[in-house]
């Protein structure tokens, strides 16, 4: 068989390239590596490496020891959206015919690479992590018990159950003071119950501690308000220390006896505080009506009955005009 020439092509997006200058077949050096480069190729198995620009690109094909390892047909990518891809033919890059090739993060809204810390968080997923059953529903019982203690799934109505039929265990009456931000829903409870039973009763409560009424101001309601009954009539239970209102005047319970504080047969409430009792009234010892008693007063009615009781007693010359037995009196020689 006679020596044949032939020449290799390689497809440009221009159109072929030689490879290879005619030759004789047992002349053509590395043919066998050729032609292996060229099946890895065809059954995909190039290798790729990228770069964020052109000129990052070219300088690194400028280091002779960079471009040793290269084979043929391996793509060299470039970051920059606006530019194209190549290809290693063995001595220099090619453009790529195919579609660019985009090396951006994967986003929302694009496709794209995987970063490393999208990667860790993938690989750090177990085998069958997403082979989820969800835990059995609680029943009613297990609801309002609230004591079981596997994980399970919860529905609207058994949240509601476990809210109405949940017993209060541990809950104190002890405390009735103010409901704060930090306290429990047990112990607000607590507290709320304590207050309730505190509370004087409308139909009738003792009182464990001293009742203080408030001051109040001209115009303003009385602190302590006693219906007064349409007749003279007292309550049938008295006791002592009882107060009530008839129709005449304020009733009390005072050691058994019952006591008119203030009765219509006698003055006014006006009088009483207005029209305070003279010196002539309280010398006289006459007057019957109700009348305010200053202490000077009572002193000097103390003052007149005891001298109204002791004998008269007189000086001069003469006996007194009128004298009654026990009179005494001094003359300016006998007695």
């Amino acid at each position: 068989m006679a020596d044949r020439n032939f020449q290799m092509k390689a497809r440009t997006e221009t159109g072929w390239d030689n490879l290879f200058p005619a030759t004789k077949m047992e002349q053509i050096e590395g043919l066998a590596l050729i032609l292996s480069n060229l099946e890895a190729i065809a059954k995909g198995a190039s290798r790729a490496k990228a770069f964020d620009t052109i000129t990052a690109l070219d300088a690194w094909l400028a280091v002779p020891a960079n471009t040793v390892d290269l084979q043929v047909g391996d793509n060299l990518y470039v970051r920059d959206v606006d530019v194209p891809d190549y290809w290693w033919d063995g001595t220099q890059k090619r453009q790529l015919a195919t579609e660019k090739v985009v090396l951006a993060l994967a986003s929302a809204a694009a496709d794209g690479l995987m970063s490393k810390g999208d990667y860790a968080k993938l690989a750090s997923i177990a085998e069958n992590a997403n082979n989820y059953t969800a835990p059995t529903t609680a029943s009613q019982a297990q609801a309002e018990a609230g004591t079981a203690t596997t994980v399970l799934s919860w529905t609207p109505q058994r949240v509601a159950q476990a809210v109405r039929g949940g017993i209060l265990t541990g809950l104190s009456t002890a405390a009735s003071t103010v409901i704060t931000a930090t306290d429990t829903v047990l112990s607000a409870f607590g507290k709320l119950q304590a207050q309730i039973t505190e509370r004087l009763s409308k139909s009738g409560d003792t009182m464990t501690g001293t009742l203080k009424l408030k001051q109040t101001a001209a115009s303003v309601e009385a602190p302590l308000k006693i219906p007064a009954s349409s007749a003279t009539v007292a309550p049938s239970n008295l006791e002592n220390g009882d107060i009530w209102v008839d129709n005449t005047s304020v009733q009390a319970r005072i050691n058994g006896t019952t006591r008119a504080l203030y009765h219509a047969g006698n003055a006014s409430t006006a009088a009483l505080t207005t029209a305070t009792q003279t010196e002539a009234e309280t010398s006289a010892s006459t007057v019957t009506t109700v009348r305010a008693w200053t202490p000077q007063r009572i002193s000097q009615a103390i003052a007149a009955q005891a001298k109204a009781a002791v004998p008269t007693i007189t000086a001069g010359n003469t006996a007194p005009a009128n004298p009654k037995a026990g009179d005494i009196w001094f003359d300016y020689t006998n007695a």
